[in-house]
């Protein structure tokens, strides 16, 4: 999950030591732009992104990883699929802060 400018770009560095036959999948906040309802609460935009990573991956394992702002929503992602049921969720925070918003 990138942060605030919602380009996952800033992950390209990071792609290049995963290995290949590793299905890696960003989130595109940025292209959610025509659901204003989604920037106003944390939950919904990723019960979204949830919902859009299923669509691809229905099983997990989950391997969620947000950076800086991103790592609001994939806390609130983790939660919410534990919520759910899912077991196989490993979260991982880079640059976070966990907000009182969130």
């Amino acid at each position: 999950v990138p942060g605030l400018g919602g380009h996952v770009f800033s992950y390209r560095t990071l792609l290049e030591h995963i290995p290949i036959d590793r299905p890696v999948f960003g989130l595109q906040v940025q292209e959610l732009g025509d659901r204003p309802e989604l920037f106003t609460d944390l939950r919904v935009l990723s019960a979204e992104l949830i919902r859009q990573m299923r669509s691809v991956r229905p099983q997990g394992p989950y391997y969620v990883l947000g950076y800086s702002f991103g790592g609001n929503v994939a806390f609130e992602m983790a939660r919410q699929l534990e919520a759910a049921g899912v077991a196989d969720v490993l979260l991982v925070l880079a640059n976070s802060e966990r907000s009182e918003a969130a």
